[in-house]
């Protein structure tokens, strides 16, 4: 019995020196955000201990990222941990503390979701590349999952030939629709971009970040014919061109007509992008006869670069080049020349920017209605470059004439009073590309 009462008063002393649990602890965390795009999170908050010690050695720890993380913690009991998340999954984050008695806190538990993909696509109306669309179509983009809008952005953004279209963006009430409506009609035959913007999901991840989009809208109702190559691609060619520029293979050139504006898409068999170099570059001249009168002695361009004799003539201002990059000193990316009559070359009376839609090029003047006594009858021949330092290809469709086209379904309109701006452009232009040099493969 003696050695039983020394025993229990042992084991007293020695649970008061601390050898068992003799505390409550308690966490009290932060604000933790439910979702994140950072790799890193940091996990603060304070643990309090009851009963009180003066000096408590208080340890925190955080099991649940990518590793478990530890530290002893201040006599005021505040603690920050950096936490190393496991990225684009749900985190569960157990964190408890312990002192030197043994005691030890029931977990805390935080679920943190790593995020940091931008919220994909599930379908977009239209669908990138569509062709024939509504004039009167809204443009529609559904999300994977919910986004959120930000800084007063419209969300999506609508640009024809490079210039923006009026329109406000809506966003469904369960955040994954969001839904463009154009102020005005679209235009005919034409080729539009759409960009996402200004929005991001619940993680701060931009939506679509670098998602562009574009469609083609429907011709039909309008006065239109096409032009289209109907012989299998010869590869002409000045210098020696490199074995990667693309052959510039034209396919097929529609012309529209809405009053007074000429709108046009040019098809090539594939993607291409505009420009004087690189391996996917393109150029492509229109030579339109407006007048189409025999004795005018209209000579293509076409005829003019392969026989290397005359000059491009139609008499009265009739014959016109739509060009698109073919001209490095020129401003702007595409024009409308008129030939001058006293053969000094032509004179930019248009200039615009051209739609880009992978194989697909939109562009518009209404500089050719203008010209008095026009009956919407045309002579088109199309002429498509590819550019490089040590030469450059031709695709000269059609090498056995030219089109005749037919746009009178809608009456001329003459805007009479109004000076067109003029830059003159005179023959030395030819420079760009040795003529004399062109050779058949």
């Amino acid at each position: 019995m003696i050695r039983s009462r020394w025993t229990l008063l042992l084991g007293a002393l020695l649970a008061g020196c601390g050898t068992d649990p003799s505390a409550v602890l308690t966490i009290a965390l932060d604000d933790v955000p439910q979702i994140t795009a950072e790799n890193t999170l940091t996990v603060s908050g304070t643990v309090s201990r009851s009963p009180e010690e003066e000096e408590p050695v208080l340890v925190i720890a955080i099991a649940g990222g990518r590793t478990t993380v530890r530290d002893t913690l201040a006599p005021t009991g505040e603690f920050s941990l950096d936490v190393q998340l496991n990225q684009n999954q749900e985190n569960q984050l157990a964190i408890t503390a312990s002192d030197r008695s043994g005691s030890v806190s029931e977990p805390s538990i935080a679920v943190i979701l790593h995020d940091n993909v931008g919220p994909g696509i599930s379908t977009i109306v239209p669908f990138n590349r569509a062709a024939g669309i509504s004039l009167t179509t809204p443009i529609e983009v559904v999300f994977e999952e919910p986004l959120t809008a930000s800084g007063g952005s419209d969300g999506i953004s609508l640009f024809h030939n490079a210039a923006p279209v009026a329109g406000t963006s809506v966003l469904s009430s369960d955040q994954v629709k969001l839904t463009f409506i154009p102020t005005e009609t679209l235009r005919p035959n034409s080729v539009y971009e759409v960009r996402i913007d200004g929005f991001e999901d619940e993680a701060g991840n931009p939506a679509g970040s670098g998602q562009e989009i574009c469609f083609i809208t429907t011709f039909e109702g309008f006065p239109t014919d096409s032009a289209t190559d109907p012989v299998e691609d010869t590869d002409w060619f000045a210098g020696d061109p490199p074995s990667n520029l693309m052959f510039p293979d034209f396919r097929r050139l529609r012309l529209t007509r809405d009053g007074n504006t000429l709108f046009g898409v040019a098809q090539f068999n594939g993607a291409r992008t505009f420009g004087l170099t690189g391996d996917e570059n393109a150029t492509l001249l229109i030579d339109i006869d407006i007048d189409q009168d025999p004795s005018t002695g209209f000579l293509p361009i076409y005829d003019f670069i392969f026989s290397g004799e005359g000059q491009p003539e139609s008499g009265m201002g009739g014959e016109y080049l739509i060009g698109i990059d073919p001209l490095p000193d020129l401003a702007d990316s595409a024009y409308v020349g008129e030939l001058l009559d006293d053969g000094g070359g032509f004179a930019v009376r248009d200039g615009f920017l051209p739609g880009v839609c992978g194989p697909y090029f939109g562009f518009d003047t209404d500089y050719l209605f203008e010209t008095v006594g026009d009956d919407g009858l045309f002579d088109v021949t199309v002429l498509s470059f590819a550019f490089a330092e040590a030469g450059a290809r031709l695709d000269a469709s059609p090498e056995d004439g030219h089109f005749s086209l037919d746009l009178s379904g809608a009456p001329a309109i003459v805007r009479r009073g109004m000076e067109p701006r003029v830059t003159t452009i005179d023959r030395r232009w030819h420079r760009t590309w040795p003529w004399p040099g062109v050779r058949r493969r």
